[in-house]
């Protein structure tokens, strides 16, 4: 690979929160828009009607609809509701043991 940069995105010192932060999105920023330009010079992605209207595009980009990541008690809930679901769909087994 030619020019690739690797950075490391710890949380580093957690004393000042706020500007470290500020810090963070400051450097992500600055790493993203190298990593953009860099892209950009690429010859066949340079050409990609697809990477040019990202690049070009004036209005703001679509929101996502569905980010939001499982907390500890909701992956809980999505067990209990699997298992809720696979109790329906299966009904309870009954066994009996022969005695003989």
């Amino acid at each position: 690979m030619i020019g690739t940069t690797k950075m490391k995105m710890s949380k580093g010192d957690t004393t000042g929160q706020e500007s470290s932060s500020g810090e963070f999105v400051e450097r992500r920023r600055a790493a993203l828009e190298r990593y953009l330009n860099r892209t950009a010079q690429h010859p066949v992605l340079r050409m990609d009607p697809d990477f040019r209207e990202f690049l070009e595009m004036d209005e703001a980009l679509p929101k996502a609809s569905n980010t939001s990541a499982f907390s500890g008690a909701g992956v809980m809930r999505l067990f209990s509701k699997v298992g809720e679901q696979v109790t329906r769909m299966t009904g309870k087994i009954e066994e009996k043991d022969e005695v003989g």
